[in-house]
C-alpha cells in the first residue's frame, strides 16, 4: 500500500509539473522536442523508476531515429505508455480518447503537445481528426503511438484491432511499426489498487511498408499486424 501511495504521489506532482511544462510550451510550438523529448521522456522515466520496473528491450536495431512511424503496440496497463516512452528512441506523439483532454494538467499537457484527440463514439469525427493530424505528423518527424485494441485490456489478453490507427498509416506512407509488450499488466491491472513490482518485455519487430497495401487490404495489414503482436505475446499465432 505504501508502494502505491508513492506511485500516485509522484505520478500527481510530476504530471502536474510535465502538464505545465507541456501547456506552456506548447502555446509557442506544440510539436517541440522539448514536449515530445524531455518532458515526456523525463515524466516516463520516473514513473518507469518509482514502480521498480525493469525493462527487458529486444528489437531496437529495426528503429531508425530519423524516420517516423506508426508504433503500433498492445494495450495492457497504464504501465504501457512509460514504458514505451522512455525506452523508444523516438520524438512520440499519441492518439488519445477525448476524455483524456478533460484531465486537469494531463489534459492540459495533451492539448500542449499537440496530441490527436479522438471521439470513439463518433468513428467519422475520429477519422477527420486522424486525417487532420496527418500534415503536422509529417512535417515535424513525430512517430505515432496507437493502441488500436482502443483501451486497456481487462483480462491481460490482446483482443482485435480497431483499423483507425492503419488508415493513418495507409494515408500518410508512414511505417508501422509493431511493438509488443508484456508484464505490465501485473504491475498495474485496470481498475484494480495494486501496484507490484515486476519485469517487463518490450519486443521491437520489423518495420512494414505500407505502402504496398491498398485500402482494401486494409483488413490483410490489420491481421499481419496481429499476428506479428500475438506471436510474440503469446509465443504462437492468435486469430484476430
Amino acid at each position: 500500500m505504501l508502494r502505491l501511495f508513492t506511485y500516485y504521489l509522484v505520478l500527481t506532482i510530476i504530471t502536474v509539473i510535465g502538464g505545465t511544462g507541456a501547456a506552456i510550451v506548447g502555446l509557442f510550438n506544440p510539436y517541440s522536442s522539448i514536449i515530445h523529448g524531455f518532458i515526456m521522456r523525463t515524466w516516463s522515466k520516473i514513473i518507469v523508476r518509482v514502480t521498480d520496473t525493469t525493462v527487458t528491450i529486444n528489437g531496437l536495431d529495426h528503429i531508425k531515429p530519423e524516420q517516423s512511424y506508426l508504433v503500433v503496440c498492445n494495450h495492457q496497463s497504464n504501465m504501457d505508455i512509460p514504458v514505451l516512452v522512455a525506452n523508444l528512441p523516438l520524438l512520440v506523439t499519441f492518439i488519445a480518447k477525448k476524455e483524456l483532454f478533460k484531465i486537469p494538467f494531463f489534459g492540459w499537457g495533451l492539448k500542449g503537445a499537440g496530441m490527436i484527440k479522438v471521439d470513439r463514439s463518433n468513428t467519422k469525427q475520429a477519422i477527420e481528426s486522424l486525417k487532420n493530424a496527418e500534415k503536422n505528423i509529417i512535417n515535424n518527424k513525430l512517430s505515432v503511438i496507437a493502441f488500436p485494441e482502443g483501451t486497456r485490456s481487462k483480462d491481460g489478453e490482446i483482443h482485435p484491432f480497431k483499423k483507425g490507427p492503419f488508415i493513418l498509416a495507409m494515408n500518410t506512407g508512414i511505417p508501422i511499426l509493431p511493438v509488443s509488450l508484456k508484464g505490465t499488466f501485473n504491475i498495474l491491472p485496470r481498475n484494480r489498487l495494486i501496484l507490484k513490482k515486476g519485469n517487463v518485455r518490450l519486443q521491437v519487430h520489423e518495420p512494414i511498408d505500407v505502402r504496398s497495401y491498398s485500402f482494401e487490404d486494409r483488413f490483410k495489414l490489420i491481421k499481419r499486424v496481429h499476428t506479428i503482436i500475438s506471436e510474440s505475446f503469446y509465443g504462437s499465432a492468435q486469430t484476430v
